[in-house]
């Protein structure tokens, strides 16, 4: 093969732009520090790199989750410890009370210090930490108690029964309690009323509707002809009138289904209105024609038409209800029990309180009455949800449809407490001691105790999962160090190596120009030198 000088000379050039690149890489790393620039450098490398990057990000929030999970139970344990002292103050001045020694007016003194330390008990169960109340369970946003010692917010079974939770997530698959709910700690006063053992408490789902349809009985005869004859199909009471016009069907020639479907869907009502617009038309699988209304509660009810088209209504489900029940009811349970309460009512994941007022005359046809007004007056559509009697039991069910179809949901919670059981207390106490009724304000020592041991069993709890959460505090940190290491691994570049094959490349370089010099071909200006 003969060489020639172009050939070296391209050569040449590209012997050095590679060394140029080798010295480039080189010093990318050297000024990043980073071994791995791209993925195209080590593909196996860089999915690493991508894959350590997340677990670190993840590990961060997993930090910031604990740090702030730390927080409020350091916030929720200071608090209560601060309700405990005010606990043992409060017993020492029954003890104190509880002399016999002690004047009307020295219980009376000591009644005015209960009052301070009933009212700093209301307080600290509003404590709030970053914005939220700590001891209001899911009620975030809202004061546990008011300032006269009622709730305020709604005790329903939901609260009771199944304690609402504030939780964050600390690891993988991995979370932490860290709310504190207030009603374990502040007791509650339970409504035994008739509003609660005859009121519906529960959830009810109900069936999903469907659409109703008009079904020919047999095929349609398309060698009929329906041009000269009147064509009317009625849907939810409205007449639609078909143009028949190119209707006209012969044995020879008969109608093309797409030409009677088009005239079907075209067909209108007195105000101009298209049936293609209320209704799907088509063909079925047996070739008999089936008319659907597009909206669910609506009925297709009949054909009208020359020659006749024999069809039927096919069902299909108009109203869908959903129903809660309660217990049997007569005018005797009503008397007052019903007055003033309250009660949450949920239809179609839509939630509202719902509050009655004085239910008079006392009997239940005035309570269903005053129970429909109230739940018009709450923001129900009216009649979307309808309180009555069904087999002498109170209910509460959904009318009509959803507009998709989808099953109706009712749920009905009583509001079973306004009143907290600890600060119901601290009121006995403080009467008494203003009366100073003796015998009352004995009994109230063990009254304490039995609160002083409620909160201790929950400050256990918070205690525990603070120490709990300093051994998960640790292990992030671990698993941070670990990960960070393996990410350097990976990544980083040995910054001596790098120096050492930096140095080396640039001597290829130079001695690629340095062999250049001498291959390039001498031109007549050298040898005139």
């Amino acid at each position: 093969m003969r060489v020639t000088n172009s050939m070296l000379v391209r050569n040449l050039i590209s012997n050095v732009n590679n060394n140029l690149n080798k010295m480039q890489v080189m010093q990318d790393q050297l000024a990043t520090g980073k071994r791995v620039q791209s993925a195209s450098d080590d593909p196996v490398g860089a999915s690493k790199i991508i894959k350590y990057r997340t677990d670190a990000s993840e590990l961060d929030q997993y930090a910031t989750n604990t740090r702030d999970a730390t927080s409020w139970l350091e916030a929720t344990e200071s608090n209560m410890m601060d309700t405990n002292k005010l606990f043992q103050r409060a017993r020492e001045l029954t003890v104190q009370a509880a002399n016999g020694s002690n004047s009307v007016l020295e219980t009376s003194n000591i009644a005015k210090e209960m009052e301070q330390i009933k009212e700093q008990i209301i307080s600290n169960a509003n404590f709030s930490f970053a914005g939220r109340y700590i001891f209001s369970g899911y009620h975030t946003d809202k004061k546990l108690l008011k300032d006269d010692g009622s709730f305020n917010v709604d005790i329903t079974d939901n609260d009771i029964n199944n304690t609402p939770e504030t939780s964050y997530q600390i690891g993988v698959g991995e979370d932490i309690k860290i709310s504190t709910n207030g009603i374990n700690l502040y007791g509650y006063v339970p409504d035994n009323s008739n509003f609660i053992t005859k009121m519906p408490s529960g959830t009810s789902d109900g069936v999903a509707a469907s659409k109703s349809k008009l079904l020919s009985d047999n095929e349609i005869d398309l060698t009929s002809d329906y041009s000269t004859g009147g064509f009317t199909i009625n849907i939810g009471g409205t007449n639609f009138t078909v143009d028949t016009t190119n209707l006209k069907g012969t044995v020879d020639t008969p109608i093309v289904k797409a030409d009677f479907i088009d005239a079907l869907n075209n067909s209108v009502d007195g105000s101009a209105n298209k049936l293609e617009d209320t209704a799907n038309i088509y063909f079925n699988a047996d070739n008999k024609l089936a008319i659907e209304p597009k909206i669910y509660g609506l009925v297709a009810e009949s054909i009208t038409s020359t020659p006749a088209i024999s069809s039927t209504y096919s069902g299909g489900i108009n109203v869908s209800e959903a129903e809660v029940s309660g217990a049997s009811i007569s005018d005797a349970d009503i008397g007052t029990d019903f007055d003033n309460k309250s009660f949450l009512l949920t239809v179609n994941d839509e939630t509202k309180k719902i509050t009655l007022g004085t239910v008079s005359p006392q009997d239940v046809s005035t309570l269903v009455s005053s129970l429909n007004s109230a739940i018009t007056a709450a923001g129900f559509a009216s009649g979307s949800v309808v309180a009555g009697v069904s087999g002498g039991n109170l209910t509460f069910s959904t009318t009509g449809t959803l507009s998709d179809g989808s099953v109706p949901k009712i749920e009905v919670r009583p509001i079973k407490s306004n009143k907290s059981k600890l600060i119901q207390d601290f009121d006995e106490l403080i009467s008494s001691l203003t009366s100073n009724d003796q015998t009352k304000i004995s009994s109230f020592l063990d009254t304490i105790d039995s609160h002083v041991e409620n909160f201790l069993t929950e400050l256990a709890d918070v205690g525990a999962r603070t120490n709990r959460m300093e051994l998960v505090t640790n292990r992030i940190d671990e698993n941070s160090v670990s990960i960070t290491k393996l990410l350097s691994d990976v990544q980083d570049a040995d910054m001596s190596k790098v120096i050492m094959w930096l140095k080396n490349s640039e001597n290829v370089y130079r001695a690629s120009l340095s062999t250049g010099s001498r291959v390039i071909q001498p031109s007549l200006i050298d040898f005139i030198k």
